[in-house]
Protein backbone atom coordinates (compact mmCIF):
# COMPACT_ATOMS: atom_id res chain seq x y z
CA UNK A 1 0.00 0.00 0.00
CA UNK A 2 1.32 3.23 -0.55
CA UNK A 3 0.40 6.57 0.75
CA UNK A 4 0.87 9.86 -0.48
CA UNK A 5 1.71 12.89 1.77
CA UNK A 6 2.23 16.59 2.39
CA UNK A 7 3.85 17.78 5.03
CA UNK A 8 2.87 21.26 6.13
CA UNK A 9 4.63 23.75 8.35
CA UNK A 10 3.93 23.95 12.09
CA UNK A 11 1.72 26.12 12.76
CA UNK A 12 3.00 29.29 15.09
CA UNK A 13 2.48 28.58 18.54
CA UNK A 14 -0.59 31.48 19.86
CA UNK A 15 0.42 33.00 23.08
CA UNK A 16 -2.77 33.18 25.62
CA UNK A 17 -3.67 36.56 26.67
CA UNK A 18 -4.26 34.70 30.33
CA UNK A 19 -3.93 31.87 32.40
CA UNK A 20 -6.57 28.64 31.76
CA UNK A 21 -7.67 26.54 35.09
CA UNK A 22 -9.21 23.62 34.92
CA UNK A 23 -12.83 23.71 36.07
CA UNK A 24 -15.86 21.41 36.22
CA UNK A 25 -19.35 23.24 36.51
CA UNK A 26 -22.33 23.70 34.92
CA UNK A 27 -23.65 27.00 33.20
CA UNK A 28 -26.05 28.29 31.11
CA UNK A 29 -25.45 29.85 27.47
CA UNK A 30 -28.20 31.62 25.55
CA UNK A 31 -27.53 33.23 21.95
CA UNK A 32 -29.65 36.41 20.92
CA UNK A 33 -33.61 35.89 20.90
CA UNK A 34 -33.09 31.97 22.21
CA UNK A 35 -33.61 30.15 25.10
CA UNK A 36 -30.34 29.46 27.66
CA UNK A 37 -28.97 26.13 27.42
CA UNK A 38 -26.84 23.88 29.98
CA UNK A 39 -23.08 23.90 28.95
CA UNK A 40 -20.30 22.22 31.08
CA UNK A 41 -17.75 24.78 31.55
CA UNK A 42 -14.09 23.06 31.37
CA UNK A 43 -11.60 25.70 31.33
CA UNK A 44 -11.70 29.13 32.43
CA UNK A 45 -9.37 32.10 32.51
CA UNK A 46 -9.95 35.92 32.86
CA UNK A 47 -10.29 36.18 29.06
CA UNK A 48 -12.42 32.94 28.54
CA UNK A 49 -13.58 29.13 28.84
CA UNK A 50 -13.88 26.38 27.07
CA UNK A 51 -17.24 24.64 27.33
CA UNK A 52 -18.61 21.52 26.56
CA UNK A 53 -22.30 21.36 24.96
CA UNK A 54 -24.68 19.17 23.23
CA UNK A 55 -25.58 20.90 19.99
CA UNK A 56 -23.21 23.64 17.73
CA UNK A 57 -22.73 26.90 18.63
CA UNK A 58 -22.03 29.27 15.24
CA UNK A 59 -18.87 31.16 14.82
CA UNK A 60 -18.34 34.51 16.40
CA UNK A 61 -21.95 34.05 17.68
CA UNK A 62 -22.64 36.77 20.36
CA UNK A 63 -23.84 34.94 23.86
CA UNK A 64 -24.75 35.43 27.42
CA UNK A 65 -23.00 32.65 29.93
CA UNK A 66 -24.74 32.59 33.01
CA UNK A 67 -22.03 30.91 35.76
CA UNK A 68 -22.69 30.01 39.20
CA UNK A 69 -23.09 33.18 41.67
CA UNK A 70 -22.08 35.80 39.03
CA UNK A 71 -24.37 38.03 36.46
CA UNK A 72 -24.26 36.70 33.19
CA UNK A 73 -21.20 37.33 31.29
CA UNK A 74 -20.96 38.80 27.58
CA UNK A 75 -18.87 36.43 25.19
CA UNK A 76 -18.44 35.80 21.59
CA UNK A 77 -17.75 32.12 20.27
CA UNK A 78 -14.24 31.92 19.26
CA UNK A 79 -14.45 28.33 18.22
CA UNK A 80 -17.01 25.24 17.83
CA UNK A 81 -15.68 21.36 17.42
CA UNK A 82 -17.76 19.12 17.92
CA UNK A 83 -19.22 19.78 21.23
CA UNK A 84 -16.69 21.60 22.47
CA UNK A 85 -16.84 25.54 21.96
CA UNK A 86 -14.38 28.18 23.13
CA UNK A 87 -15.61 31.63 23.72
CA UNK A 88 -13.89 34.84 24.19
CA UNK A 89 -15.09 37.05 27.16
CA UNK A 90 -16.20 40.78 26.25
CA UNK A 91 -14.89 42.27 29.63
CA UNK A 92 -11.97 40.09 31.18
CA UNK A 93 -13.30 38.48 34.69
CA UNK A 94 -11.36 39.89 37.61
CA UNK A 95 -8.65 37.66 38.72
CA UNK A 96 -10.21 36.86 41.87
CA UNK A 97 -13.61 35.71 40.75
CA UNK A 98 -11.56 33.04 38.88
CA UNK A 99 -9.56 31.99 41.54
CA UNK A 100 -13.12 31.40 43.48
CA UNK A 101 -14.81 29.58 40.48
CA UNK A 102 -11.93 27.28 40.34
CA UNK A 103 -11.78 26.68 43.97
CA UNK A 104 -15.12 25.03 44.41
Amino acid sequence: MRVEAELLPEAPMVERRAVRHALSCEAKVRERGKTGLSVHILHISTSGCRIETGYDLPLRAYVWLKMPELESWTAHVTWCRGRFAACNFERTLHPAVVERLTAR
